[in-house]
């Protein structure tokens, strides 16, 4: 955002930010080659805000105050159709869905001959006079000039390690450090199974942060009642007969190991009363 000097920058990062709230695919956002095109683009008509139940038209004023945000994602590549995801408004000046959004409609707004159906990423030239795309490879530049200035020694990685779907990755991370349910970042970012998983990076410090704390605060007796509650195995009579003919153990013996405690026909198992 900082980085923004022209209109058409500025205008690319509204939608990279706006993106990042909702977990985007480039193509939902940007142009990207038909080849690559996996899902329809956010369309204005696609965007809603809302003061409760209350639909504030796109015209009014109140949108960049918007309470709700709700963009929906009609056609995707997981097959959905209708998908809604609505977003509440946040504290930050300039880093909140509604902002975001409410600007993007309103550079829209100022085109010439404007039409509620055009991609979110078209742009006009006051200069030229000529409409543009936005496309995916501005955004990709803007992504990797970012993380170069702020530094690998921050960041931990380097320009050359992010692309365009780090800011649909960002979404699923950012979610998961605020402890985040599973269900909950599967829905906002529209995955329809764990492949978001994928994008938790488990060497992030903020992963394991405080584990080594809650290790610490289990007590002997927490670890004695979970035992106590640990069930029996279910084994088969031919399985238990072999066992007493190759150790020749007793009844009593042989009922205390097939009480398991920890690790199957481990010594600690097979030697407690």
């Amino acid at each position: 955002m900082q980085n923004a000097k022209t209109k058409r920058e500025k205008a690319r990062a509204y939608l990279l930010a706006g993106a990042l709230f909702y977990g985007c695919r480039s193509c939902e956002y940007s142009k990207v080659p038909r080849k690559e095109q996996k899902t329809r683009p956010i369309r204005p008509c696609d965007i809603t805000f809302k003061d409760n139940h209350r639909i504030i038209h796109h015209n009014d004023g109140d949108i960049f105050t918007a309470p709700t945000t709700e963009i929906g994602f009609s056609i995707h590549k997981a097959g959905k159709y209708d998908d809604l995801i609505p977003m509440s408004t946040t504290d930050d000046p300039i880093l909140s869905p509604q902002k975001l959004w409410a600007w993007t409609i309103r550079r829209l707004q100022s085109y010439p001959n404007y039409d509620n159906q055009w991609p979110i990423y078209t742009f006009y030239d006051e200069k030229t006079h000529r409409f543009s795309n936005i496309t995916s490879s501005e955004i990709l530049k803007d992504i990797r000039q970012a993380v170069s200035d702020l530094g690998r020694d921050k960041l931990g990685y380097g320009p050359e390690e992010v692309g365009t779907h780090s800011n649909r990755s960002s979404l699923a991370m950012l979610l998961y450090l605020q402890r985040v349910p599973p269900y909950t970042i599967m829905l906002i970012g529209r995955w329809r199974s764990d492949a978001f998983l994928t994008y938790i990076e488990k060497q992030c410090q903020e992963f394991t942060k405080g584990m080594s704390t809650m290790m610490l605060k289990i007590k002997p007796n927490d670890m004695n009642r979970h035992e106590t509650n640990t069930p029996k195995s279910r084994r088969k009579k031919r399985t238990e007969d072999k066992y007493t003919r190759n150790h020749g153990c007793s009844n009593t013996f042989r009922e205390a190991h097939y009480t398991h405690f920890g690790r199957l026909n481990a010594l600690r198992s097979r030697c407690r009363s």
